[in-house]
């Protein structure tokens, strides 16, 4: 009989710790869906705003304030904002659009491309 209720309780804490990780997972993925995923197609420091080109070829438009968030490829802050060499046309971008849509809340950029980092080192001189 102890044995019986052993197995009972550890059979419920397997199955309570499932349940749990798998609403985790769904909020986690509702996180996903609200970012938008495009290349870089041009950025306007005066308007304070960017174009991306989605996946689907359509563009879009976000508009960038003093609450929008920069960070880089492992979640740190970036300071530059708009004026980061990551910001630059053909990059790779996520976006988590604020409540309104139309302003940006995190700016997520891509590392640096190698390519473009010598490009701008052969031009300096270095």
């Amino acid at each position: 009989m102890l044995r019986l209720c052993g197995m009972l309780c550890v059979g419920l804490a397997l199955a309570l710790g499932v349940s749990a990780t798998a609403g985790q997972d769904k909020k986690d993925s509702a996180k996903d869906d609200k970012e938008v995923v495009g290349k870089i197609k041009k950025v306007s420091v005066k308007d304070k705003s960017f174009v991306l080109t989605l996946e689907d070829k359509s563009e879009r438009t976000f508009l960038v304030n003093k609450a929008t968030k920069f960070t880089g490829p492992r979640g740190s802050d970036r300071e530059d904002g708009l004026l980061d060499p990551c910001m630059d046309e053909g990059y790779k971008v996520r976006v988590v659009p604020a409540e309104d849509e139309k302003f940006a809340k995190e700016v997520k950029l891509s590392a640096w491309n190698l390519d473009d980092a010598k490009k701008k080192k052969g031009k300096k001189g270095k």
